[in-house]
């Protein structure tokens, strides 16, 4: 789904239990990131998609929202989101 759409009826396709989400940009098959969500995949990226909206840099929250925040400013490319469910007593980062 196209982080900056974030309707809530897209947004009904992500999970809202913990997991992992990866954001890519359009049109590229690479994943740009892919993060943690550890207090559900709905509402992180709810949240990430409204920081990437503001019309300035997000004052507060994570560093992956001014990273995106600032490349769509720059080169005015729109990010794909997907996310699921990740099981298990602990996740890595890296």
């Amino acid at each position: 789904m196209p982080l900056l759409a974030a309707h809530p009826l897209a947004l009904q396709q992500l999970p809202e239990a913990p997991g992992l989400f990866r954001i890519r940009r359009e049109r590229e098959d690479k994943p740009l990131l892919v993060e943690h969500a550890p207090r559900g995949v709905r509402q992180a990226v709810d949240r990430l998609a409204r920081q990437v909206r503001l019309p300035v840099p997000p004052a507060t929250g994570s560093s992956v929202a001014a990273r995106l925040w600032s490349e769509h400013r720059k080169s005015g490319i729109g990010f794909q989101v997907s996310g699921a469910v990740a099981d298990g007593p602990r996740l890595r980062k890296g």
